[in-house]
């Protein structure tokens, strides 16, 4: 199977770009990141297993998270637009589940969610600190390290190397407190699937709440999108998520309603699509790593900074 044809050619164009933007130094750059994503995987089960207690175990949910997000890796992109893709979608899943948790109390205003990732693995490194089971929530929890790690001493360099890990630490122990909320699980698959996506809040929340009425345990949406169910359980879904869509947007058609659902279908199964649902986020990275070249930035120290994102005004 040719690489056009793994990825779906109606997204070839937005791919081709991407790698007219890139020099042979980013496209390595982008490489060797992948592997450092790869490894951080295991590093971050290892200390989740090491830490042990709750700490311990969101960090293994990172872990978790992060090798979700990380299964592109494997797949047709290669070696440079894989790891941009990657980080992309944790940036995107993460900002969009901090916005969420800053509505329902879970973070403060000012707070990032890879800030609280970076602090609760820097509290793995400090067992003279208070347990994350003393505190009733995840909020206060976080008040604690505040005060251990305010804003200002977050080591930058160590940010910007390791976003994505933090981001998914963090969206790990945000995910628990959200599905502890909303009283049905939040799997791995749900994240990912709804960033690939580039799904809006309104549809998240309508999803769930179509799963929450049908007494499932957990948003099995992943198996919904690519059809590991039975027809009755994918019909009975695809009835309930096209009336919820309808009554959230009513300017929107059936016909509207059905496209819209075979998008997250093919977003779910075609990373190519997933490029193009956040080309222009794509874009402005790979811009940042050529900048950062041509900055005189060694190859070994270029980073994906999806700080970019907000830069390009995003």
């Amino acid at each position: 199977m040719g690489f056009f044809s793994a990825i779906g050619r109606a997204f070839s164009g937005a791919i081709s770009s991407l790698g007219r933007i890139a020099t042979g130094v980013v496209k390595a750059a982008a490489g060797a990141i992948g592997g450092v994503m790869r490894s951080a995987v295991g590093a971050l089960a290892s200390l989740g297993a090491k830490v042990g207690g709750v700490l311990g175990g969101v960090l293994t949910k990172g872990a978790g998270v992060l090798g979700t997000f990380g299964t592109i890796l494997s797949g047709p992109l290669g070696t440079f637009l894989a790891p941009i893709l990657v980080q992309v979608l944790i940036h995107f899943a993460g900002k969009l589940i901090e916005s969420i948790a800053k509505k329902d109390g879970t973070l403060d205003p000012e707070d990032n969610i890879e800030d609280v990732g970076y602090r609760m693995e820097e509290a793995a490194e400090h067992p003279e600190w208070k347990k994350m089971e003393e505190f009733e929530n995840l909020h206060d929890y976080h008040a604690y390290l505040k005060e251990q790690i305010p804003a200002a001493d977050i080591d930058q360099q160590k940010m910007r190397q390791n976003r994505f890990r933090y981001t998914c630490t963090g969206i790990a122990a945000v995910r628990d407190e959200w599905a502890k909320r909303l009283g049905i699980g939040i799997p791995d698959s749900f994240i990912f699937d709804f960033s690939r996506a580039k799904l809006t809040e309104v549809e998240i929340s309508l999803i769930i709440d179509v799963f929450k009425s049908l007494g499932a345990s957990s948003v099995q949406f992943h198996d919904f999108l690519t059809g590991k169910m039975t027809q009755e359980e994918l019909k009975t879904i695809q009835d309930g998520i096209l009336q919820a869509y309808l009554k959230a947007y009513p300017d929107k058609s059936a016909v509207d309603a059905v496209a819209r659902i075979n998008e997250w279908k093919q977003a779910a199964t075609d990373d190519g699509a997933a490029v193009q649902n956040h080309y222009e986020a794509m874009e402005a990275v790979t811009k940042d790593m050529r900048r950062q070249e041509e900055s005189g930035v060694p190859e070994k120290d270029i980073v994906i900074d999806v700080q970019a994102i907000e830069t390009a005004g995003r």
